[in-house]
């Protein structure tokens, strides 16, 4: 399970427990009884306390920050039977909600996905190659193969990210999501979502194949991500969707 510091435990059992006599014995359970973490992470009014007062965010982490969001977007999902691929021009049901959920279920699925959002707010040296997928493929070519763990994975996580949280802007450089320029009316179009999905499966299988996946237990869930990489970004499509404004 993804690592709530501290601070975290304390405010979830504020909020949820207030008056609970053995607060330890609650921050226990959610560090170790997943079940229990679940059920207390996904609490309503743990949710409205979060995205009603965004001066929380200081005060805690970005993990269970997006934990809360994306267990929030798992919860909402279940009331549907289809889930909405969108595009730059256009927005698709598409019946596959149980397959998205089941596949979120599996372990260590969701505490990746939790890394994945924090890992793109809280890098402390953004450049360019953190964000450029040209970049990061020409990184890719001169590094060592030791190196090479790092710029698979990241080319993969930057793929689902924009899939996932940005997908109207995936036929264009995503240089106007980062650097704040404006769509243009017209120009020189980019990726397309399929390009995206492509380059992310290939990158996630190659980044599970590296020693550094089996040494660090990542090989098993890097290749689940490519292998379902479509349902993947459901979660974080609706997510961006429905409970954040960017």
């Amino acid at each position: 399970m993804a690592i709530l510091e501290e601070r975290d435990l304390d405010f979830v059992v504020s909020v949820i427990s207030p008056n609970a006599r053995n607060k330890e014995r609650i921050k226990i359970a959610i560090r170790e009884d997943r079940d229990f973490r679940e059920r207390i992470i996904g609490e309503d009014l743990l949710f409205e306390r979060i995205v009603n007062n965004r001066q929380l965010i200081i005060g805690t982490s970005f993990t269970l920050y997006f934990e809360v969001l994306l267990r929030r977007s798992l919860k909402e999902m279940r009331k549907s039977i289809y889930t909405v691929d969108r595009s730059v021009s256009q927005k698709i049901p598409v019946f596959d909600t149980i397959d998205t959920l089941n596949f979120v279920h599996e372990e260590g699925v969701l505490d990746y996905l939790i890394s994945l959002l924090v890992s793109f707010v809280t890098h402390e040296e953004e450049t360019a190659t953190d964000i450029d997928i040209n970049n990061l493929i020409k990184l890719g070519i001169d590094a060592t193969d030791d190196q090479r763990f790092e710029v698979y994975k990241r080319i993969a996580d930057v793929c689902l990210l924009v899939l996932g949280v940005f997908p109207e802007y995936v036929m264009y450089d995503y240089d106007y999501l980062f650097l704040n320029k404006k769509i243009p009316i017209t120009g020189k179009l980019m990726r397309t979502m399929g390009d995206y999905e492509i380059l992310g499966k290939e990158c996630y299988e190659l980044a599970a194949m590296h020693e550094k996946a089996r040494a660090n237990n990542l090989d098993k869930i890097l290749r689940s991500f490519s292998r379902k990489f479509y349902l993947a970004k459901k979660p974080l499509n609706y997510l961006s969707k429905h409970l954040i404004t960017l």
